[in-house]
């Protein structure tokens, strides 16, 4: 019984797991789909908005659906990690990662 309690918990989890969406500071200002600007990043990663010693182009961001509004309003939030080596992925495809 106990098994199969455990194994009903895990087999809930990942369908509860999501990957996260992942995207680099650069990507998110070039992208196509979204429009997001040096500020914006640089608010989300430091909370300043001229420039976080140009380290928001290499920081990681995760992108999460906005609480309110239509399902395409996404928002950013920043993950801490700054990609010391450079950060890389495919744009709009939220797949980014540290070199």
């Amino acid at each position: 019984m106990k098994s199969f309690v455990l194994a009903m918990i895990v087999s809930t989890m990942g369908g509860v797991m999501a990957d996260r969406l992942l995207a680099c500071g650069h990507h998110l200002v070039n992208s196509e789909r979204h429009q997001w600007s040096q500020t914006d990043i640089a608010r989300a990663a430091c909370g300043r908005e001229d420039t976080c010693d140009g380290k928001e182009w290499n920081t990681l961001f995760e992108v999460l659906p906005m609480s309110s509004g239509p399902a395409s309003w996404v928002e950013i939030q920043t993950t801490g990690v700054f990609c010391h080596l450079g950060c890389w992925g495919d744009i709009d495809r939220f797949n980014g990662q540290c070199h």
